[in-house]
């Protein structure tokens, strides 16, 4: 048997390293403020979609509809009379013919002597965006494109496929990067593009505003702000000496019955005596769920019942009890009408807290189906209340015979 022998080049064979996986990429969005340093716009009467808050002087109902504007109305006969533009409502109230509000970061004091004629008479920029504590605002930049700063008022998430292999082992973002990476709105928006996941900041700018026995209250920082505007004197602000530790706000003050409300974050709320503001005194209670209204009775005493659209929280200083009653109506608001409880969502619901051998007990009490709204405003025996219909005005000198004023 012979041999033959075959002269070979040798090499080494080797294979690319490909992997594929899906990872997730964060970009800022930022929110042009040139609109809002527009001037407000007052228009004829609109339909109410929805109402966090109503306010009244002695001839107008104020009824706020967030992220829109206000409509106004006739006091006395609930008729429509115009809707005040304010593209970035979320708080606002009434002290005689000034109303306090914000859009978005600023602060507006607009004349509504004429509502039909609605005119800012200062606007404080930035208001709501100076806290101390730097972490309460929201970063600004300066556009040069624009003109103008923007404010980054949130985050969003992109889930995005790549490939890296072993010549290439960066994954290239470049082209996201100039699809994403610019994403300026001029208004807040609900959903993003292309994007999974879409975050606000902890519902930033925090703007509270509270008209207490006259005068006007929002955040200060640790404590509660008065402010106040005269053409001759121009915007003053005065910060109150009580310290609340640990304050976060997150955009609810509330004043009912007496005290100021402020809903906190880590489900904290605290409230304190109005006339006790310039002290140090102040409480807090802890809630199992989040409470979006809050009202305090006398029986049992320093107790308070909460409100989160599902269930009543009934808690008392500094301790909390378990939630004892799921509304039917999927309230919204609620009132306290000489230790009654009127809840209003789907329907007006009434309910009494009280003790029945040392238990709390809350029990409803009666209910009217064809009352129903989102907001609502308890001045005397008067009840307000707002809904995709209109304003409706109701006696409630009886709360057993609930009638529609005629």
């Amino acid at each position: 048997m012979g041999f033959v022998l075959v002269a070979c080049d040798t090499h080494e064979v080797t294979h690319e390293f490909e992997r594929t996986f899906v990872t997730s990429r964060q970009y800022s969005i930022y929110l042009d403020t040139r609109e809002i340093r527009t001037d407000i716009q007052v228009k004829p009467p609109i339909n109410i979609d929805t109402a966090f808050k109503i306010v009244a002087n002695d001839r107008f109902v104020f009824v706020g509809e967030a992220m829109k504007g206000i409509h106004v109305f006739e006091k006395n006969t609930g008729q429509p009379l115009n809707f005040i533009q304010i593209n970035h409502l979320r708080a606002f109230d009434v002290v005689d013919d000034m109303l306090f509000s914000n859009n978005f970061v600023d602060l507006l004091i607009i004349d509504v002597e004429n509502p039909s004629d609605a005119r800012i008479l200062h606007r404080e920029k930035d208001f709501f965006n100076r806290f101390n504590d730097s972490t309460l605002n929201l970063r600004t930049i300066y556009n040069p494109l624009i003109r103008s700063y923007m404010y980054e008022i949130g985050l969003k998430v992109v889930n995005l496929t790549v490939t890296v292999t072993h010549t290439n082992p960066d994954p290239d973002f470049s082209e996201a990067d100039e699809l994403y990476g610019n994403f300026i709105v001029t208004e807040i928006p609900t959903t993003i593009p292309h994007a999974a996941t879409f975050f606000i900041f902890d519902d930033m700018p925090f703007a509270g505003i509270i008209n207490v026995a006259g005068n006007i209250y929002t955040f200060g920082d640790n404590n509660i702000m008065r402010i106040s505007y005269s053409e001759a004197d121009g915007l003053r602000t005065s910060q109150s000496v009580i310290t609340i530790p640990n304050y976060r706000p997150n955009n609810h003050l509330r004043y009912k019955d007496g005290m100021i409300f402020i809903f906190g974050r880590n489900l904290q709320t605290l409230f304190l005596d109005y006339h006790n503001i310039l002290t140090q005194n102040h409480s807090s209670i802890g809630w199992f769920g989040s409470p979006i209204d809050v009202v305090s009775v006398r029986e049992p005493e320093n107790s308070f019942v909460g409100l989160n659209s599902n269930h009543f929280l009934v808690g008392v200083t500094l301790n909390i009890f378990p939630n004892i009653l799921t509304p039917t109506s999927m309230a919204t608001s609620i009132i306290n009408v000489n230790d009654t409880i009127l809840a209003l969502g789907s329907q007006l619901t009434l309910h009494r807290f009280f003790l029945r051998d040392n238990i709390r007990v809350m029990e409803r009490v009666g209910e009217y189906p064809n009352i129903s709204g989102m907001a609502m405003l308890r001045e005397s025996n008067t009840l307000f209340v707002a809904n995709r219909n209109g304003l409706f005005i109701y006696d409630i000198s009886d709360l057993k015979n609930i009638t529609l004023k005629p």
